[in-house]
């Protein structure tokens, strides 16, 4: 994948467009799971947007972004959110759990 394709897929996640951020969370997932030197790239941004205040877990950019961080799910994955529970943030600990469930769910 060329260098300079994948800050394009990375950034449009973000878009204010939900359809947009939804597709490139999609997209940007599936590409992932194909080449493995970008999963720890694109699950940390992919981290970062859950996390974010803007995206809410259960509107449609945040059930995909849960999706495709449970595809990309990696023991890493369950320490890095297992941290994220700890957290004094309410509405953080909240989607931290969450995520947590969901990552069992999808590996059992």
């Amino acid at each position: 994948m060329s260098g300079r394709l994948l800050p394009i897929l990375l950034n449009n996640m973000k878009n204010r467009d939900e359809k947009v951020s939804v597709w490139f969370v999609k997209e940007t997932g599936k590409i992932a799971g194909l080449i493995e030197e970008l999963r720890f790239q694109v699950r940390n941004e992919l981290l970062e947007v859950w996390f974010s205040r803007k995206v809410k877990a259960d509107d449609r950019v945040g059930i995909e972004v849960c999706k495709q961080l449970s595809r990309l799910a990696s023991q890493g994955l369950f320490e890095t959110v297992r941290l994220r529970v700890q957290s004094e943030d309410r509405r953080i600990k909240a989607k931290a759990e969450l995520l947590l469930k969901e990552l069992g769910q999808r590996l059992l």
